[in-house]
């Protein structure tokens, strides 16, 4: 599973003021409105913006000297009179309050812009069908006397969270003896076709199901006086769970428990009538496998 973060780093950009923004009116002698900037410039702070003011200047003569009206509009709104004998000891007065007024303007501040994180699920899990193998070593009752073994292969297929599957199995023959004391009896062994039908999530580890299976049991007399060989259909239906572990791409190891309960009872007797072995009520199987998959 992958995450993309995108992070984008964007300085505020005040409105740059035009040149109508800043007004100078003076009498034929004074100071520029250049000389008035430049004298500003060498007293504000090196972050300060000075085309961040709108600033309004007019300077008048007067009796014994000069007046200067001041507007400052903006960020920062100041209005003010000053007066002086020399023009230019003026024009460096306003300059002193212009670059004061400019310092309690707020830089810009960065404003950081975080797109939403996207999380992107496994590809694997957006795909709606897969399909696969698997092989299993099982281990149970039905299938043989006492406790069996038995080697499995299935094949199936998954659509959204149904799942269907095809699985062969061959339980290995246990014996069913006359007697303890003897090795005299019958050898059983099952062949057996299975069809599930479940409910399997692509991104969950438990999966369930329902199972149908038809087999041959086979029975093989050793030595008795007259051994033969017979055989009977098998069935049963169930339900059984798994818990699939992923160990690699593709790969999962699955364990399974399966309960079924035999529709077919198969037995297999001397020819005196007694019972050598009866097929249970109910199987019980356990199984451990490695499953690879498509997607």
């Amino acid at each position: 599973m992958k995450r993309v973060l995108c992070v984008a780093l964007l300085m505020a950009i005040s409105a740059r003021a035009h040149a109508d923004d800043w007004s100078w009116s003076a009498p034929e002698g004074c100071s520029s409105e250049a000389a008035l900037r430049a004298s500003i410039a060498s007293r504000a702070e090196s972050s300060v913006d000075l085309e961040t003011l709108d600033v309004a200047v007019t300077i008048v003569a007067g009796d014994g000297g000069f007046v200067a009206t001041l507007a400052v509009g903006g960020p920062i709104a100041d209005s003010r009179t000053l007066t002086s004998e020399s023009c230019s000891e003026l024009t460096d007065a306003l300059a002193v309050v212009i670059a004061r007024l400019a310092s309690f303007v707020e830089p810009p501040k960065a404003i950081v812009e975080i797109e939403p994180a996207i999380v992107r699920t496994d590809e694997r899990r957006s795909i709606p069908w897969n399909a696969g193998i698997r092989l299993d070593g099982i281990v149970g009752t039905g299938g043989a006397p006492d406790l069996g073994i038995a080697a499995g292969l299935g094949v199936w297929g998954t659509m959204k969270s149904l799942s269907l599957e095809v699985a062969v199995s061959r339980w290995k023959a246990n014996s069913a003896t006359v007697a303890s004391s003897t090795m005299a009896g019958v050898d059983v062994s099952l062949d057996s076709i299975a069809v599930r039908a479940g409910w399997r999530p692509a991104n969950r580890y438990l999966r369930g199901w329902l199972v149908g299976e038809l087999g041959s049991m086979e029975g093989v007399g050793i030595q008795l006086d007259a051994s033969r060989r017979g055989s009977a259909r098998w069935s049963a239906v169930g339900a059984g769970a798994a818990l699939a572990w992923p160990v690699a791409e593709h790969v999962a190891l699955v364990g399974a428990g399966e309960v079924e309960f035999l529709i077919d009872h198969v037995k297999f007797a001397l020819d005196n009538g007694s019972v050598l072995y009866r097929t249970p009520a109910v199987a019980v199987r356990a199984s451990l496998g490695i499953e690879v998959g498509w997607h």
